[in-house]
């Protein structure tokens, strides 16, 4: 995985502060994922966030 600016800044929010992922935004980065296997881990990863409702 390539480190850039905002994946170290999410790695230093995640587990120190209320993290959410908006609906769209999630729908959006799970309809990238070809692999099965990649879709489940993020599906599970990205749903232990806090999930809201933006339409």
């Amino acid at each position: 995985m390539a480190w850039t600016p905002e994946t170290n800044k999410l790695d230093t929010l995640l587990g120190s502060s209320p993290i959410c992922v908006g609906d769209i935004v999630l729908t959006e980065v799970l309809q990238g994922f070809r692999n099965e296997r990649d879709f489940n881990t993020a599906k599970a990863l990205l749903t232990a966030l806090t999930i809201v409702n933006v339409a």
